[in-house]
Order: C-alpha cells, then structure tokens, then sequence
C-alpha cells in the first residue's frame, strides 16, 4: 500500500472528455482514494511542474506525481504515469504490470497514439456529469494555499 497518506496525484487536461472519463474510471476502482487528481489548466499545476522542468500547457500529455507531497515524490508521464494508474488499482489491472519491461519510448508512442485520437475515442460534444459529491473532495485547487508545494 502506499505510505504516503495523500496518495498519487494525477494532472489531467480538464477539457478533454476522454481524460474525465479517465479520471471516473479511476474513482470507480480506486475506493481506498490512493489517487486525488488536478487539472492542468489549474494556475497551480504549472507551480508543480516547475521542480520538473515540465510545462503544464502540454495537454496531450498526463502527468502522476507519486507520492506527491512527500520526500520521496517523483513525477511519471505518458505511457509511465498511466502505466503506473493502471497498475495500483489491483486485479485484474495489475496484470499490465508486465508492459514495464517495455521500452519507454513504445509505451509512450502507444499513448502519443491514443491522445492524438482521443477526441474521437471520447465521443464529442458529450457532456461528462460533475464529480459525485463523496468524491469532490478528491479534486484539488491547486492554487489553493492548503495544497502541498
């Protein structure tokens, strides 16, 4: 299990109806609350992504801070930090656990792959529904002065 109390953070393009659909489906296999989530385009993303030389106006790529807020965080992206979702929300998901032995380089052209079409896979012009509200407090404001620098 994680020792980090806060858990991951994910940092999603907000607009994007595929990376909300993402986002549900994690809440949806995640009841522990492992993963708390951010919206690139929150003033504070950039704030975070700065102590990785990153760029929060990059909307094609998803980014997971593991551990965030703790000594020990560290920032995964594209085919990485999916990856690394995936594989924490246990059976039978675990089981991609066996693409880590892939390069980087492929896992992140699959995901290039993927965000390049994911206006087509998201069905357009779909309105998502609002988080639920027990899982509202899972969003962060990053600009908020109670979020973790």
């Amino acid at each position: 299990m994680n020792a980090n109390p806060r858990g991951h953070l994910v940092l999603y393009d907000g607009s994007c109806g595929f990376c909300r659909r993402f986002v549900r489906f994690v809440i949806a296999r995640d009841p522990a609350g492992t993963f708390r989530f951010a919206s690139l385009q929150d003033p504070g993303a950039q704030r975070l992504l700065d102590r990785y030389g990153e760029e929060a106006g990059n909307l094609n790529t998803a980014y997971v801070l593991v551990d965030f807020g703790s000594r020990n965080e560290r920032l995964l992206d594209k085919g990485r930090g999916g990856l690394f979702v995936l594989t924490s929300l246990g059976f039978p998901w675990n089981a991609l656990a066996v693409f880590r032995l892939l390069p980087t380089a492929l896992l992140d052209s699959v995901y290039d792959f993927v965000a390049r079409h994911r206006g087509h896979l998201s069905g357009q012009g779909v309105v998502e529904p609002a988080p639920e509200p027990e899982h509202r407090s899972r969003f962060l404001a990053l600009d908020d002065p109670e979020a973790p620098e």
